[in-house]
């Protein structure tokens, strides 16, 4: 791992994230989740078999109510379930699975010999929500609300480059289904249910310093970067009145993140930073609302983490964002930075059990919904929860 390879797979990753000037920085209190377990491929962990279980509340609050778009005061509940073994079934593989209200996870990572793994990865979301509209100002306009499934299998092949550093390149399979519900416009017509096939190419660095006794980051990075090329069976017209299109048969598209730790006197910096980018007529995948609505996006979060001791940390952040969109007839692009902030608060009591509490706030009213059960979202955003880790 040479000294000049550092900082260039870095801006690698900063470019992704500003591609046309991602949960993502978007998930509640850490990285985890199933985006996160899709995207990052060999995150270190301070055990060698771990079973976590989060359970948390969640809130929203809008600068402005809104509920026949979704902009409402709302409580929610979220959580997940995840279990990893390093040398499952005493073999040399590591296998994850994940069951969470954002969706389920199975893999196992096998080694093959030195510096040669085989991966194969299940993933469902069965409470995606997919929210098609366009800003005026900033404020946003739904067009099309609607929910659905989804469904993927995928099959790698890695190499580790050098030390650190991990290619992997496979196949894979994902079925998309669509629903209507309370919030989808009559005049709104559905894509069709498809199929879609294409190629996945992962790279990643990892240089993450981790607490030996807490588990935490205390210093280094992680970049991880995602690329694919898709083709489907859709064949089916879908819109409003105003834009109604076809899917493309097939699309390029790129997702990034990265993780930057810096220790200081004050406490550890974090610097977390998701992108992407899509074509603009990749529809269903720029209106997924699970991320910044977009077919070019960035989402960046800096602030220390402060170990007040006894297991009392707090962490407040400063929050920006950019998204590039269709206007309401698909003709042209806004651009649109946003701009917030926030704060995280963690009480461990031992290594096993916490509790955490976050409030955020963002300018921009399109934010993931805090809701399994419905659309829900707003510029104010608050989750509470407990977490308890078992490992060894």
């Amino acid at each position: 791992m040479t000294p000049l390879l550092r900082p260039l797979t870095a801006c690698l990753a900063l470019a992704m994230a500003a591609v046309g000037h991602q949960a993502t920085a978007q998930g509640p209190a850490t990285r985890q989740g199933l985006r996160d377990l899709e995207l990052v491929r060999v995150r270190p962990m301070p055990f060698e078999s771990m079973l976590k279980i989060r359970a948390a509340a969640s809130y929203v609050s809008p600068a402005e109510e809104d509920v026949a778009a979704g902009r409402e005061e709302d409580f929610s509940a979220l959580g997940f379930v995840h279990y990893r073994d390093e040398s499952f079934a005493d073999r040399d593989a590591r296998f994850d699975l994940y069951a969470g209200t954002d969706g389920a996870f199975l893999s196992s990572r096998e080694r093959l010999q030195p510096g040669q793994t085989a991966t194969l990865e299940l993933a469902a979301r069965y409470f995606p929500w997919y929210r098609e509209g366009f800003y005026s100002g900033d404020d946003f306009i739904p067009t099309g609300r609607y929910e659905g499934t989804d469904w993927s299998a995928y099959l790698g092949l890695g190499s580790e480059l050098a030390e650190g550093y991990t290619l992997e390149l496979g196949p894979f399979y994902r079925s998309y289904s669509f629903d209507r519900n309370d919030t989808t416009d009559e005049g709104y017509t559905l894509p069709d249910d498809f199929n879609a096939f294409g190629g996945r190419l992962h790279f990643e660095q990892s240089a993450l310093q981790l607490d030996r006794r807490t588990g935490r980051p205390i210093g280094g990075f992680l970049v991880s970067l995602r690329g694919e090329y898709e083709r489907n069976d859709s064949d089916k017209t879908f819109g409003t009145g105003l834009w109604s299109s076809k899917l493309p048969t097939a699309f390029w598209r790129g997702w990034g993140h990265m993780e930057w730790y810096f220790p200081t006197t004050l406490g550890t910096w974090e610097l977390l930073v998701d992108g992407g980018v899509s074509a603009d007529s990749d529809r269903i995948y720029n209106y997924n609302s699970e991320r910044p609505v977009g077919f070019y996006w960035g989402d960046a979060k800096l602030g220390p983490e402060i170990n007040w001791g006894g297991g009392f940390y707090t962490t407040p952040y400063a929050h920006l964002q950019y998204t590039r969109t269709n206007d309401e007839v698909g003709l042209s692009s806004d651009d649109n930075f946003w701009f917030g902030g926030g704060a995280k608060i963690e009480l461990e009591f031992s290594p096993q059990f916490k509790i955490w509490a976050e409030y955020s706030y963002l300018n921009n009213p399109s934010r993931p919904s805090i809701s399994f059960e419905n659309d829900i979202y707003g510029e104010h955003q608050a989750f509470a929860g407990i977490e308890l880790t078992f490992g060894g």
